[in-house]
């Protein structure tokens, strides 16, 4: 990769920018380890070559602080104010040290104790060490604030190859031809012809291959396997259903073996009380008149 030793490495590279999935952590780590032939138990500065996604966070905050039984309204001002602290960008940001950043964490435990899981997702296996400044001395390093771009090259490649899991050759084939259809584009553009971004234009060729193919495989897959549960390693649990306790539903109808506590019909009715004949009928001969 064109640095020889890990100091070297450490110093020069402009940095690398994920999400917070704790997955894609342990493989940067593993990587480096690997690369430079560093032994498990010796510690490295991940911050100074990795970096966590701005956008994210602030995203699972938005998804905090809209629900009122996590944030309560009241509340939501002195919320926003510690996340403030912890990113450094309050009006006192120049006083924010490690020892007040894990303070205000405790303080959120403390003042919103229904976002335990949520902070404390962010301040374990040391992930907070790739995001916030206040403690990793301001040494993150990496490009730009977040992962868009990326991100959306994994959409175009995901919705473009027939196959659910794509080879590493696959995903360098098609970052080529995609990057060779938007150098097409851009001097269409540029010399005033029609591209793919014309309105009306049709598809590429390649595109439209491409995407009857990844449609045609994605309709059969469906309809042979079952979809299994999405879990997202790098989302910190940020929804009621996650951070609330479950409610016991309440059964309804009597539980098994129960006494009944309307009393029976036979307890409450005499059924040797008869209400008396008020007519008689004709008389027949050999019987008494019988009375209606």
């Amino acid at each position: 990769i064109g640095y020889e030793e890990y100091n070297q490495f450490e110093s020069k590279f402009p940095g690398n920018i994920c999400d917070f999935s704790l997955g894609e952590k342990a493989g940067w780590e593993k990587a480096v380890r690997s690369t430079f032939k560093i032994d498990a138990d010796v510690e490295i500065q991940l911050e100074n070559s990795y970096k966590c996604c701005a956008v994210h966070f602030q995203r699972s905050v938005t998804r905090v602080k809209s629900s009122h039984s996590l944030v309560p309204r009241h509340k939501l001002e002195d919320f926003e104010h510690k996340i403030n602290i912890l990113l450094c960008t309050d009006i006192d940001s120049n006083r924010t040290n490690a020892e007040r950043f894990y303070k205000t964490v405790e303080e959120i435990r403390k003042d919103f104790p229904l976002l335990k899981d949520w902070i404390n997702w962010y301040v374990t296996n040391n992930i907070e060490r790739c995001f916030f400044s206040a403690v990793s001395n301001g040494s993150i390093k990496g490009f730009g604030k977040d992962t868009n771009a990326q991100e959306g090259t994994g959409r175009w490649l995901k919705s473009s190859d027939p196959s659910s899991k794509p080879s590493i050759c696959s995903c360098i084939k098609y970052l080529y031809l995609r990057g060779r259809l938007i150098q097409q584009d851009t001097e269409a553009e540029k010399e005033g012809r029609q591209s793919r971004y014309r309105r009306g234009g049709a598809l590429n060729p390649i595109d439209r291959d491409a995407d009857s193919e990844a449609k045609n495989k994605r309709s059969q897959q469906r309809a042979t396997s079952r979809k299994r549960a999405y879990e997202n390693d790098g989302r910190a649990p940020d929804t009621e259903a996650l951070l609330t306790p479950p409610k016991k539903r309440a059964k309804i109808g009597r539980r098994t073996g129960s006494t009944n506590k309307a009393p029976r019909g036979n307890d409450i009715v005499d059924r040797s009380f008869g209400i008396p004949w008020s007519y008689c009928t004709r008389k027949v001969a050999g019987k008494r008149p019988g009375m209606c």
